[in-house]
């Protein structure tokens, strides 16, 4: 019997913060039952939902069965409008595609992904800018190091009662923002690794 595995196909703003720390996570929550496998990293959120398209364009009910496409970005200096169409763009491409191709999901992060990793170790008063996220994240994880590409994941330290608390404050955020990811604090990260985890049980 061949093995389930679930693919997540990622198009991610971020060159390598987002694209190894999900890969970690599924290793380490998912175990062999999750790919995550990087289709377009490093590019505008424009391009990477634009390609999303074009990849779920090609895809089929059987091909997708096992799998989704997700684009994962920052806000950082997005403006409000540049959000905003983003997630329009999206919803229209779902609405209009064909039941044969895969529908697309957004997940964006503000002011960055970083946000969500401070949730594990603080309760309030976080960053608003993404540099500021990056410095104040070093306290918590030293060996971390945006700059070098340094890995965001620790499982020594980011362990499942801060994972926990991380997921409570990320739901209150998402439900006071009605989620809307313009508004600050914010990250939706969450229902991705909700599913990842889900997949794993």
């Amino acid at each position: 019997m061949i093995p389930f595995v679930f693919f997540v196909d990622l198009f991610s703003e971020g060159r390598r913060t987002e694209p190894d720390y999900l890969e970690k996570f599924a290793e380490t929550y998912a175990k062999n039952k999750v790919k995550v496998t990087r289709m377009v990293c490093g590019k505008s959120l424009d391009r990477l939902i634009d390609s999303a398209i074009e990849h779920s364009k090609q895809q089929n009910n059987q091909r997708f069965a096992n799998r989704m496409i997700c684009v994962v970005a920052d806000k950082d200096v997005l403006t409000d409008i540049d959000i905003t169409q983003a997630i329009t763009k999206v919803q229209t491409y779902n609405r209009s595609c064909k039941k044969e191709h895969q529908k697309i999901k957004l997940y964006i992060s503000n002011p960055c992904i970083e946000l969500w990793a401070l949730s594990h170790f603080m309760d309030k008063s976080f960053p608003n800018t993404a540099k500021a996220c990056h410095a104040k994240l070093k306290e918590f994880l030293p060996k971390y190091d945006h700059d070098r590409g340094m890995p965001l994941f620790d499982i020594k330290l980011m362990t499942e009662d801060r994972y926990q608390k991380a997921k409570r404050l990320a739901q209150a955020w998402k439900a006071t923002a009605d989620n809307n990811p313009n508004q600050f604090p914010y990250t939706d990260i969450i229902d991705l690794l909700e599913i990842i985890r889900r997949v794993g049980e």
